[in-house]
C-alpha cells in the first residue's frame, strides 16, 4: 500500500468530491455485499480469462471508435455538401 501512496494522494481531491455520492450509495452497497461475496470465487476464476481478452476488447473498442469517427466525418461532409447544394439552388 505504501507504494500506492503517491497515486492515492493524487486522487484524494477526486475522492473527497465523490464522498457524498458514496455515502448515498452505502446502503445499496451493503445490501449487495452478500451477493458480491457469493460471486467472488466465480469472478476470481474468470479473472485470467478476462485478462486474456483485454487486448481483444481494447482492439474492438478502438475499431468502434474509429468507425464512429469515420461515420461522423462522413455525415458532416454530407451535411456540408447538402447545405452548399441548397444554397446553390435557393440563392440567386
Amino acid at each position: 500500500m505504501a507504494d500506492r501512496a503517491p497515486e492515492l494522494a493524487d486522487r484524494a481531491p477526486e475522492m473527497a468530491d465523490r464522498a457524498p455520492e458514496m455515502a448515498d450509495r452505502a446502503p445499496e452497497m451493503a445490501d449487495r455485499a452478500a451477493e458480491m461475496a457469493d460471486r467472488a470465487p466465480e469472478l476470481a476464476d474468470r479473472a485470467s480469462e478476462m485478462a486474456d481478452r483485454a487486448p481483444e476488447l481494447a482492439d474492438r473498442t478502438s475499431n468502434w471508435q474509429q468507425e464512429a469517427m469515420r461515420r461522423s466525418s462522413t455525415s458532416w461532409l454530407f451535411a456540408k455538401h447538402h447545405i452548399n447544394l441548397c444554397r446553390t439552388i435557393l440563392l440567386p
